[in-house]
């Protein structure tokens, strides 16, 4: 196309600005104004890889606006050569061109270099960048299911994301309902955004139900809102309580009402009797506490003077002492993060100043994001680990690993189990510790108020109860291996039958040197069992077959009672087209006569034909066959034939064809001996089957272990 065809000649220079025509005509393209603006035409990004969608969209309305997107789809013809319309039509189509090509990026530039048309240039981009088959719709809905964000992602860019892949869904002719895609987005979003989805989803019913579109609006205010406010939607909080005084007036007004509900057992004015906590447990009538008795109780010891710290403060070198607020919290890691950046409790060697609370104690504590112990004998599942926490003071306490732990608690006489899971193991901490936004992310609650805790879960059963003990909430918890070990000491040892089975069944000498050596810790076996006994296990599984004998207990008194046969097949096809041969061996002669055969339902044809020789030409009768369970001998109508003539076929167990051994033993001997033949002459492969009855021949004259002169010597046939 020359420069006339494009920009049209110079009488049509300055006929007025293209923004003067008609609504719905074509722009006047000789206009010089108007095709100097062409280039002025730019999407907001070149067309890519990845976003055909967005550039098909914006650059649609440029070719429409200028009139020229009939000419992307070919459904304006070209007129004829030298007339006036044809030259418009040359400048029209350079002007798709221009527009086309102006906005896509270099390495897309390949795919419309070598065009001739703007139809031809379109078509290209659309083969490239539209995948309409069945495998790519499916690989891309994968992709809208299953992408998920987290979080600290960029919630915007994902919704982002996900719009982009159910538009491109729509192009591709697979149309994703709007009420599905919302959904769809809902199910994309952490976990941390269910309380705000749950919010305006759970009570849109009948027409109020809301688009995709205003659900995105939604989460972007949110987002946007997060934002200022400084939250980064992560899941890592720390809640921090701080005590609130009642004024002295209302103080007042709450006295008779605590004087109401005083409880008679404990003294205290914040419950009734029935709710106590101490209901039913022993009470100490020298210090005038509970769960301990009068002759247990600590403050009867003379001569010596414990040091009494109260949890959470540390002495300093002057004397004094400041109250610290004893916060723990252990960051629940997975095996593949980074520990070190986590935090933890300054550790202190200084022992609590309450009786209640020891070392197996469990603590409810809101400022954990995991639960915490230093009791590797409590886990019941357990998974080493090798991290370390970086705590207060900038102190490294190690983790050694991560499982879970079964707690008991009774209520009212009613016994209860809580299983604990991802529960972290640290030697070093001074208590166990209860994570309440744990227990708030399965669906149960806290209530902590007057004193006393009272743990729900989903289904607002109450767990497990507890009291304020300096500051911290005490649970009345234990660990049930602590409770099970006591029933495991008055148990019986085990017997050798046990031990043999907790071994995966080893004999009983590796258990007898393994316990006289002391290899296991713990192994004791009850003195009054002896090694003896029967694992019908063992029994089962190591049953071993009798071995067959090398020679046969019983021969043939005369030739053809019994008469050894076997099909073998060749790799190579024979000069006349044989791939097999089969093996008659007489069992008393050890006469041996080959047949060779094309295919393998011409065995019953050979065995009629051998049978037939030996009637006529020896007048001998035979009597029985021994095969294999080939289906060459099996045939309904070889049985019959047998069944006929007398002839008796005795077939060999399955998976034993060691019982049809001369036979097997001699096919392999002969194909032995024609391979030695062929490979020391250098004849060609397909001359085995002469090899086969050379090396018969050779048998049957040479002296074998069998017998000790020739067949032509041992029988007159």
């Amino acid at each position: 196309m020359d420069a006339l065809d494009v920009y049209g000649d110079e009488d049509g220079f300055g006929q007025g600005p293209a923004l003067e025509q008609n609504p719905g005509e074509a722009p006047a393209y000789k206009d010089k104004c108007f095709l100097g603006a062409i280039s002025s035409f730019k999407t907001p990004e070149p067309l890519k890889d990845e976003n055909w969608v967005a550039w098909k969209g914006q650059i649609w309305p440029m070719l429409e606006l200028n009139g020229v997107w009939s000419h992307c789809e070919g459904e304006t013809e070209p007129p004829e050569e030298g007339t006036a319309e044809r030259r418009e039509w040359n400048t029209a189509e350079g002007v798709a061109r221009v527009l086309i090509s102006n906005n896509i990026s270099a390495p897309q530039f390949v795919h419309v270099s070598q065009a001739t048309s703007v139809k031809q240039m379109w078509e290209n981009l659309k083969a490239v960048h539209e995948h309409r088959g069945q495998q790519s719709i499916t690989a891309l809905r994968r992709t809208l299911y299953q992408t998920r964000a987290r979080d600290g992602d960029n919630i915007v860019a994902h919704l982002t994301k996900m719009r982009s892949i159910q538009a491109e869904l729509h192009h591709m002719g697979s149309i994703v309902p709007d009420s599905d895609f919302t959904n769809i987005l809902v199910s994309s979003l952490p976990a941390s955004w269910d309380p705000f989805t749950t919010s305006y989803l759970g009570s849109q019913t009948g027409d109020k139900v809301l688009t995709s579109q205003q659900f995105i609006t939604l989460i972007r205010d949110e987002c946007n809102r997060r934002k200022g406010n400084g939250d980064d939607g992560g899941t890592e909080t720390v809640l921090t309580a701080q005590s609130s005084k009642h004024t002295a007036k209302k103080r007042k007004a709450a006295e008779p009402e605590r004087i109401k509900k005083a409880c008679f057992t404990c003294g205290r004015n914040n419950h009734l009797a029935k709710d106590c906590f101490f209901k039913g447990k022993p009470k100490c009538e020298k210090c005038g506490r509970f769960n301990h008795e009068t002759s247990e109780c600590r403050s009867t010891e003379k001569g010596k003077e414990k040091e009494r710290t109260v949890v959470g403060s540390v002495a300093t070198q002057n004397g004094k002492r400041r109250k610290v607020e004893r916060v723990q919290q252990a960051r629940d890691v997975q095996e593949d993060e980074d520990m070190e950046d986590d935090t933890y409790v300054n550790q202190s060697n200084e022992s609590s100043d309450c009786a209640d609370i020891h070392a197996n104690s469990w603590l409810a504590d809101s400022a954990a994001s995991s639960h915490l112990s230093n009791l590797r004998e409590a886990f019941t599942e357990f998974t080493p680990l090798n991290r370390t926490l970086r705590g207060v003071g900038n102190n490294e306490v190690p983790v050694r690993g991560r499982g879970t732990i079964r707690l008991k608690s009774q209520i009212d006489g009613q016994k209860f189990v809580i299983v604990l899971k991802d529960v972290l193991y640290v030697p070093q901490a001074p208590n166990n510790l209860f994570s309440i936004s744990r227990l708030d992310e399965s669906g149960g609650h806290a209530n902590m108020g007057d004193g006393r805790i009272h743990l729900y879960d989903k289904n607002q059963n109450l767990i497990a109860v507890g009291q304020k003990v300096e500051r911290m909430y005490l649970l009345d918890v234990t660990a049930a291996p602590a409770l099970e070990r006591v029933a495991l000491l008055t148990e019986m040892a085990n017997t050798w039958q046990d031990w043999h089975c907790q071994f995966g069944h080893i004999g009983v000498s590796g258990l007898q040197r393994t316990l006289s050596k002391r290899l296991v810790t713990g192994m004791t076996v009850n003195e009054t069992d002896l090694p003896k006994f029967n694992c019908a296990a063992c029994t089962q599984a190591k049953l071993a077959r009798t071995p067959f004998p090398r020679q046969s207990e019983n021969r043939a008194e005369r030739p053809g009672d019994l008469t050894h046969t076997d099909l073998w097949e060749c790799h190579a096809t024979g000069i006349h087209g044989t791939r097999y041969f089969i093996s008659f061996i007489d069992d008393h002669s050890r006469c041996i006569v080959i047949e060779f055969l094309r295919t393998k339902d011409q065995a019953a044809e050979k065995f009629r034909n051998y049978v037939a020789y030996l009637e006529r030409q020896y007048n001998m009768c035979p009597k029985r066959f021994r095969a294999d369970n080939g289906g060459e001998y099996i045939t309904g109508d070889l049985q019959r034939w047998c069944a006929s003539k007398g002839i008796k076929l005795e077939y060999t167990a399955l998976h034993s064809p060691v019982q049809n051994g001369v036979a097997e033993r001699m096919n392999c001997t002969l194909a032995e001996l024609a391979h030695a033949m062929i490979f020391s002459t250098q004849v060609p492969k397909f001359l085995w089957p002469e090899a086969i009855a050379h090396a018969a021949y050779l048998r049957n004259q040479t002296h074998t272990r069998c017998r000790d002169s020739p067949v032509s010597r041992c029988v007159d046939w």
